[in-house]
Protein backbone atom coordinates (compact mmCIF):
# COMPACT_ATOMS: atom_id res chain seq x y z
CA UNK A 1 0.00 0.00 0.00
CA UNK A 2 1.38 3.72 -0.44
CA UNK A 3 0.85 6.27 2.19
CA UNK A 4 1.41 10.45 1.57
CA UNK A 5 3.94 11.74 3.68
CA UNK A 6 2.91 15.85 3.81
CA UNK A 7 5.25 18.19 4.31
CA UNK A 8 4.35 20.89 6.74
CA UNK A 9 4.70 24.73 7.49
CA UNK A 10 5.08 26.81 10.61
CA UNK A 11 2.96 29.24 9.84
CA UNK A 12 3.57 31.22 13.40
CA UNK A 13 6.39 29.77 15.66
CA UNK A 14 6.89 31.92 19.16
CA UNK A 15 9.44 31.11 21.13
CA UNK A 16 8.69 32.26 24.62
CA UNK A 17 11.99 31.75 26.69
CA UNK A 18 13.79 28.97 28.31
CA UNK A 19 11.39 26.05 30.69
CA UNK A 20 12.63 25.51 34.04
CA UNK A 21 12.91 22.02 32.78
CA UNK A 22 16.23 23.63 30.22
CA UNK A 23 13.86 23.14 26.97
CA UNK A 24 12.23 25.73 25.18
CA UNK A 25 8.71 27.01 25.50
CA UNK A 26 7.05 27.24 21.82
CA UNK A 27 3.92 27.97 20.06
CA UNK A 28 3.19 27.38 16.57
CA UNK A 29 0.30 26.73 14.59
CA UNK A 30 1.53 24.32 11.79
CA UNK A 31 -0.28 23.52 8.36
CA UNK A 32 0.14 20.01 6.42
CA UNK A 33 0.83 20.54 2.86
CA UNK A 34 -0.10 18.80 -0.29
CA UNK A 35 3.69 18.21 -1.26
CA UNK A 36 5.60 15.47 0.49
CA UNK A 37 6.86 11.84 0.58
CA UNK A 38 5.25 8.61 -0.89
CA UNK A 39 5.78 5.63 1.68
CA UNK A 40 5.26 1.92 -0.11
CA UNK A 41 4.17 -0.86 2.62
CA UNK A 42 4.25 -4.59 1.96
CA UNK A 43 4.05 -7.44 4.24
CA UNK A 44 7.89 -9.64 4.04
CA UNK A 45 9.54 -12.23 5.55
CA UNK A 46 11.88 -9.42 7.38
CA UNK A 47 11.96 -5.51 7.54
CA UNK A 48 13.82 -3.70 5.00
CA UNK A 49 14.14 0.03 3.87
CA UNK A 50 14.73 1.54 0.58
CA UNK A 51 14.95 5.51 0.06
CA UNK A 52 14.35 6.73 -3.25
CA UNK A 53 16.15 10.53 -4.26
CA UNK A 54 13.44 12.36 -6.09
CA UNK A 55 15.19 15.67 -6.40
CA UNK A 56 16.36 16.28 -2.70
CA UNK A 57 20.22 15.11 -2.95
CA UNK A 58 20.11 12.10 -0.30
CA UNK A 59 23.89 11.28 -0.96
CA UNK A 60 25.44 8.13 0.91
CA UNK A 61 22.96 6.82 3.64
CA UNK A 62 23.77 4.94 6.65
CA UNK A 63 23.90 1.67 6.56
CA UNK A 64 22.54 1.03 9.94
CA UNK A 65 18.20 1.13 9.27
CA UNK A 66 17.43 0.50 12.95
CA UNK A 67 18.65 4.40 13.13
CA UNK A 68 15.92 5.54 10.52
CA UNK A 69 12.80 6.91 12.44
CA UNK A 70 10.43 5.01 9.56
CA UNK A 71 11.74 1.52 10.87
CA UNK A 72 11.79 2.74 14.53
CA UNK A 73 7.92 3.56 13.98
CA UNK A 74 8.09 -0.49 12.95
CA UNK A 75 9.75 -1.22 16.24
CA UNK A 76 7.26 0.69 18.32
CA UNK A 77 4.63 -1.48 16.51
CA UNK A 78 5.93 -4.26 16.89
CA UNK A 79 6.43 -3.65 21.00
CA UNK A 80 2.56 -2.59 21.22
CA UNK A 81 1.04 -5.60 19.73
CA UNK A 82 3.69 -8.10 21.06
CA UNK A 83 4.46 -9.99 17.67
CA UNK A 84 6.40 -8.97 14.59
CA UNK A 85 5.55 -7.16 12.10
CA UNK A 86 8.01 -7.27 9.10
CA UNK A 87 7.25 -5.17 6.52
CA UNK A 88 9.19 -3.81 3.63
CA UNK A 89 9.64 0.15 3.33
CA UNK A 90 9.94 1.88 0.26
CA UNK A 91 10.16 5.51 0.59
CA UNK A 92 10.53 7.91 -2.64
CA UNK A 93 12.04 11.67 -0.70
CA UNK A 94 10.85 14.66 -2.00
CA UNK A 95 11.40 16.76 1.06
CA UNK A 96 14.71 18.19 1.88
CA UNK A 97 16.47 16.94 4.95
CA UNK A 98 16.76 18.29 7.81
CA UNK A 99 14.71 21.21 6.20
CA UNK A 100 12.25 22.38 8.67
CA UNK A 101 9.67 20.48 6.73
CA UNK A 102 9.20 17.33 9.20
CA UNK A 103 10.67 15.08 6.73
CA UNK A 104 11.64 12.02 8.88
CA UNK A 105 8.65 12.99 11.56
CA UNK A 106 6.03 12.60 8.76
CA UNK A 107 7.45 9.18 7.03
CA UNK A 108 7.41 7.50 10.65
CA UNK A 109 3.51 9.35 10.87
CA UNK A 110 2.61 7.49 7.73
CA UNK A 111 4.56 3.97 8.34
CA UNK A 112 2.45 4.33 12.03
CA UNK A 113 -1.19 5.21 9.89
CA UNK A 114 -0.09 2.47 7.01
CA UNK A 115 0.88 -0.43 9.33
CA UNK A 116 -2.30 0.03 11.07
CA UNK A 117 -4.09 -0.70 7.80
CA UNK A 118 -1.89 -3.07 6.37
CA UNK A 119 -1.72 -5.68 9.41
CA UNK A 120 -5.15 -4.58 10.97
CA UNK A 121 -3.98 -3.74 13.86
CA UNK A 122 -7.21 -1.26 15.20
CA UNK A 123 -5.04 1.56 16.90
CA UNK A 124 -6.91 4.37 18.00
CA UNK A 125 -5.47 7.51 16.21
CA UNK A 126 -4.74 8.38 20.22
CA UNK A 127 -2.91 5.52 20.48
CA UNK A 128 -0.83 6.17 17.41
CA UNK A 129 -0.14 9.44 18.46
CA UNK A 130 1.04 8.75 21.68
CA UNK A 131 3.37 6.28 19.84
CA UNK A 132 4.57 8.62 17.67
CA UNK A 133 5.15 11.18 20.34
CA UNK A 134 8.31 8.56 21.38
CA UNK A 135 9.56 9.42 18.00
CA UNK A 136 9.75 13.07 18.80
CA UNK A 137 7.53 15.66 18.85
CA UNK A 138 6.85 16.44 15.38
CA UNK A 139 5.41 13.26 14.69
CA UNK A 140 1.92 13.22 16.56
CA UNK A 141 0.73 16.70 13.83
CA UNK A 142 1.06 14.67 11.00
CA UNK A 143 -1.44 11.63 12.44
CA UNK A 144 -3.87 14.93 12.86
CA UNK A 145 -5.53 16.82 10.13
CA UNK A 146 -5.47 19.93 8.67
CA UNK A 147 -4.29 22.92 10.80
CA UNK A 148 -2.34 22.09 14.31
CA UNK A 149 -1.28 24.62 16.90
CA UNK A 150 1.66 22.84 19.43
CA UNK A 151 2.61 24.31 23.16
CA UNK A 152 4.81 23.05 25.29
CA UNK A 153 8.07 21.80 23.97
CA UNK A 154 5.80 20.37 21.16
CA UNK A 155 4.01 17.66 23.38
CA UNK A 156 0.55 19.47 23.82
CA UNK A 157 -0.81 19.30 20.25
CA UNK A 158 -4.30 20.61 19.11
CA UNK A 159 -6.33 20.47 15.73
CA UNK A 160 -8.00 24.19 14.68
CA UNK A 161 -10.65 24.09 12.50
CA UNK A 162 -10.17 26.26 9.74
CA UNK A 163 -14.52 25.93 8.71
CA UNK A 164 -13.84 25.07 4.75
CA UNK A 165 -11.68 28.23 4.74
CA UNK A 166 -9.77 27.97 1.15
CA UNK A 167 -6.13 26.55 1.04
CA UNK A 168 -3.26 28.91 0.67
CA UNK A 169 -0.54 28.25 -2.18
CA UNK A 170 2.69 28.83 -1.24
CA UNK A 171 6.01 28.59 -2.73
CA UNK A 172 8.89 26.71 -1.21
CA UNK A 173 12.96 27.05 -1.53
CA UNK A 174 16.24 25.56 -0.03
CA UNK A 175 19.99 26.25 -0.86
CA UNK A 176 20.90 23.38 0.68
CA UNK A 177 22.51 25.06 4.19
CA UNK A 178 22.87 22.75 6.68
CA UNK A 179 21.21 24.52 9.84
CA UNK A 180 21.49 22.73 13.22
CA UNK A 181 18.66 23.14 15.66
CA UNK A 182 20.72 24.17 18.58
CA UNK A 183 22.71 26.28 17.11
CA UNK A 184 19.65 28.10 16.15
CA UNK A 185 18.14 28.22 19.45
CA UNK A 186 21.70 29.05 20.62
CA UNK A 187 21.62 32.50 18.41
CA UNK A 188 18.19 32.94 19.71
CA UNK A 189 19.42 32.87 23.23
CA UNK A 190 21.95 35.13 22.79
CA UNK A 191 19.62 37.67 21.65
CA UNK A 192 17.07 37.79 23.98
CA UNK A 193 17.02 37.06 28.19
CA UNK A 194 16.38 33.92 29.38
CA UNK A 195 12.30 33.17 30.82
CA UNK A 196 12.44 30.39 33.21
CA UNK A 197 8.53 28.93 34.06
CA UNK A 198 7.46 28.60 37.65
CA UNK A 199 5.07 25.62 38.19
CA UNK A 200 2.47 27.82 38.79
CA UNK A 201 3.01 29.13 34.89
CA UNK A 202 4.10 32.76 35.79
CA UNK A 203 7.56 33.60 34.42
CA UNK A 204 10.70 35.01 35.76
CA UNK A 205 13.97 36.35 34.16
CA UNK A 206 17.73 34.52 35.00
CA UNK A 207 20.19 32.15 33.02
CA UNK A 208 18.86 29.53 31.25
CA UNK A 209 20.27 26.32 33.14
CA UNK A 210 23.85 25.31 31.70
CA UNK A 211 23.63 22.26 29.79
CA UNK A 212 20.08 22.53 28.46
CA UNK A 213 19.33 19.57 26.48
CA UNK A 214 18.64 19.72 22.66
CA UNK A 215 14.80 20.67 21.42
CA UNK A 216 13.21 17.44 21.12
CA UNK A 217 12.44 17.16 17.41
CA UNK A 218 12.79 14.31 14.84
CA UNK A 219 13.22 16.46 11.89
CA UNK A 220 16.06 14.78 11.04
CA UNK A 221 15.77 10.98 9.32
CA UNK A 222 18.30 9.25 11.08
CA UNK A 223 18.20 11.33 14.29
CA UNK A 224 17.10 11.02 18.21
CA UNK A 225 14.35 12.49 19.53
CA UNK A 226 13.82 12.01 23.75
CA UNK A 227 10.48 10.58 24.44
CA UNK A 228 7.17 12.66 24.92
CA UNK A 229 3.81 12.23 26.01
CA UNK A 230 1.52 13.75 23.82
CA UNK A 231 -1.75 15.81 25.63
CA UNK A 232 -4.48 16.66 22.95
CA UNK A 233 -6.58 19.78 23.66
CA UNK A 234 -9.59 20.99 22.38
CA UNK A 235 -8.93 24.52 20.82
CA UNK A 236 -8.68 27.36 22.91
CA UNK A 237 -8.46 29.74 20.23
CA UNK A 238 -11.53 32.59 19.72
CA UNK A 239 -14.31 30.61 16.80
CA UNK A 240 -15.07 33.01 14.15
CA UNK A 241 -17.52 31.82 12.36
CA UNK A 242 -20.23 34.81 12.62
CA UNK A 243 -17.63 36.94 12.14
CA UNK A 244 -18.06 39.26 9.10
CA UNK A 245 -16.48 39.27 5.59
CA UNK A 246 -13.89 42.06 5.84
CA UNK A 247 -14.20 42.42 9.99
CA UNK A 248 -10.86 42.27 11.91
CA UNK A 249 -9.83 39.88 14.34
CA UNK A 250 -10.69 40.51 18.16
CA UNK A 251 -7.17 41.57 19.24
CA UNK A 252 -6.29 44.18 17.23
CA UNK A 253 -6.38 46.04 13.60
CA UNK A 254 -4.81 44.09 10.79
CA UNK A 255 -2.82 47.52 10.19
CA UNK A 256 -0.96 47.43 13.47
CA UNK A 257 1.83 46.11 13.64
CA UNK A 258 2.61 42.66 15.69
CA UNK A 259 5.47 42.59 18.57
CA UNK A 260 7.57 39.90 18.18
CA UNK A 261 8.71 40.02 21.75
CA UNK A 262 8.51 36.52 23.90
CA UNK A 263 5.70 36.79 25.82
CA UNK A 264 2.59 34.98 26.13
CA UNK A 265 -0.01 37.60 25.85
CA UNK A 266 1.48 38.92 22.73
CA UNK A 267 1.09 35.06 21.37
CA UNK A 268 -2.11 34.60 22.04
CA UNK A 269 -2.51 38.16 20.24
CA UNK A 270 -0.55 36.40 16.97
CA UNK A 271 -2.85 33.74 16.92
CA UNK A 272 -6.24 35.47 17.22
CA UNK A 273 -4.98 37.37 13.99
CA UNK A 274 -3.45 34.39 12.47
CA UNK A 275 -6.05 31.86 12.63
CA UNK A 276 -8.66 35.08 11.91
CA UNK A 277 -6.98 36.19 8.45
CA UNK A 278 -6.84 31.91 7.79
CA UNK A 279 -10.62 31.33 8.27
CA UNK A 280 -11.26 34.44 6.30
CA UNK A 281 -9.50 32.84 3.19
CA UNK A 282 -7.07 36.26 2.96
CA UNK A 283 -3.42 35.35 2.12
CA UNK A 284 -2.62 39.12 1.65
CA UNK A 285 -3.60 39.51 5.40
CA UNK A 286 -2.39 35.44 6.48
CA UNK A 287 0.84 37.00 4.84
CA UNK A 288 1.14 40.16 7.25
CA UNK A 289 0.47 38.01 10.21
CA UNK A 290 2.97 34.87 9.40
CA UNK A 291 5.82 34.64 11.94
CA UNK A 292 9.33 32.51 12.74
CA UNK A 293 10.65 33.56 16.11
CA UNK A 294 13.92 31.26 14.53
CA UNK A 295 14.13 33.71 11.39
CA UNK A 296 16.33 36.15 12.94
CA UNK A 297 18.91 34.14 14.57
CA UNK A 298 18.77 31.89 11.45
CA UNK A 299 19.15 34.03 8.74
CA UNK A 300 21.58 35.74 10.71
CA UNK A 301 23.85 32.77 11.36
CA UNK A 302 23.68 31.63 7.53
CA UNK A 303 24.31 33.53 4.55
CA UNK A 304 22.38 31.04 2.13
CA UNK A 305 19.52 30.64 3.61
CA UNK A 306 19.05 34.95 4.28
CA UNK A 307 19.91 34.90 -0.29
CA UNK A 308 17.40 32.68 -0.34
CA UNK A 309 14.89 34.58 1.37
CA UNK A 310 15.72 37.76 -0.41
CA UNK A 311 15.03 35.56 -3.51
CA UNK A 312 11.75 34.45 -2.80
CA UNK A 313 10.89 38.39 -2.21
CA UNK A 314 12.31 39.29 -5.54
CA UNK A 315 10.21 36.39 -7.43
CA UNK A 316 6.71 37.88 -5.52
CA UNK A 317 6.02 35.72 -2.45
CA UNK A 318 4.53 37.49 0.52
CA UNK A 319 5.07 36.85 4.36
CA UNK A 320 8.53 34.92 3.35
CA UNK A 321 9.20 33.06 6.56
CA UNK A 322 11.65 30.03 7.95
CA UNK A 323 10.17 26.84 7.93
CA UNK A 324 10.61 25.51 11.55
CA UNK A 325 14.76 25.91 12.53
CA UNK A 326 15.37 25.94 8.64
CA UNK A 327 16.83 25.68 5.94
CA UNK A 328 13.52 25.69 4.01
CA UNK A 329 12.06 29.59 3.56
CA UNK A 330 8.41 29.57 2.19
CA UNK A 331 6.28 32.63 0.85
CA UNK A 332 2.78 32.65 -0.08
CA UNK A 333 1.66 33.70 -3.49
CA UNK A 334 -2.19 34.34 -4.33
CA UNK A 335 -2.80 31.17 -6.74
CA UNK A 336 -0.86 28.46 -8.37
CA UNK A 337 0.21 30.66 -11.50
CA UNK A 338 1.71 33.32 -9.16
CA UNK A 339 3.47 30.49 -7.74
CA UNK A 340 4.66 28.96 -11.06
CA UNK A 341 5.99 32.21 -12.14
CA UNK A 342 7.72 32.28 -8.47
CA UNK A 343 9.58 29.05 -9.24
CA UNK A 344 10.99 30.18 -13.13
CA UNK A 345 12.46 33.78 -11.35
CA UNK A 346 16.00 34.31 -11.74
CA UNK A 347 16.53 34.91 -8.22
CA UNK A 348 15.82 31.25 -7.41
CA UNK A 349 18.19 29.80 -9.96
CA UNK A 350 19.94 26.89 -8.39
CA UNK A 351 17.79 26.29 -5.59
CA UNK A 352 15.68 23.27 -4.61
CA UNK A 353 12.28 24.63 -4.81
CA UNK A 354 8.25 23.56 -5.12
CA UNK A 355 5.24 25.34 -5.28
CA UNK A 356 1.73 23.82 -3.34
CA UNK A 357 -1.19 24.45 -1.27
CA UNK A 358 -2.26 24.11 2.21
CA UNK A 359 -3.95 20.54 2.55
CA UNK A 360 -8.12 20.95 3.90
CA UNK A 361 -9.52 20.80 7.21
CA UNK A 362 -10.23 17.31 7.85
CA UNK A 363 -8.03 15.93 4.36
CA UNK A 364 -5.14 13.31 5.25
CA UNK A 365 -4.62 11.59 1.85
CA UNK A 366 -3.96 8.01 1.86
CA UNK A 367 -3.18 7.24 -1.65
CA UNK A 368 -1.13 10.31 -2.48
CA UNK A 369 -1.33 13.96 -2.66
CA UNK A 370 -4.87 15.50 -3.04
CA UNK A 371 -3.35 19.02 -4.24
CA UNK A 372 -1.55 19.62 -7.28
CA UNK A 373 2.30 20.32 -7.03
CA UNK A 374 5.05 21.89 -9.12
CA UNK A 375 8.49 21.13 -8.10
CA UNK A 376 12.07 22.16 -9.78
CA UNK A 377 14.43 19.28 -9.17
CA UNK A 378 17.27 20.86 -8.22
CA UNK A 379 19.92 18.89 -6.55
CA UNK A 380 20.44 20.51 -2.80
CA UNK A 381 23.55 22.06 -2.30
CA UNK A 382 24.07 24.10 -5.44
CA UNK A 383 24.42 27.91 -4.81
CA UNK A 384 21.31 30.36 -4.77
CA UNK A 385 21.32 33.05 -6.30
CA UNK A 386 20.09 36.66 -5.80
Amino acid sequence: MKVFAPAKVNLGLRVLGTRADGFHALDSVVALLGFGDDVELDRAETTTLEMVDDGVGLGALPTDIERNLAVRAVRLLEREVGRPLPTRIRITKRIPLGGGLGGGSTDAAAVLRGMNDLWTLGLSRERLCALGAELGSDVPLFLLDGTVRMTGRGETVERLPMDGAPPLWLVLANDGSHCPTPQVYGAWDAGHPKHQRTENGEQRTENAPSGRPAEPSSEGVWGDAPPQSPNFQASKLPNFLNAPVGGQPISQSANQPISNSPDLTKAGELWDNLCFFLRMGRPTDVAGAVINDLSEPCLGLFPGVAKTAEALRAAGCMGVTLCGSGATVFGLVGSRAEGERALAHPALAGCWRACTQTLPDGVMAAHGPLTPIVMVRIHVGQPCSV
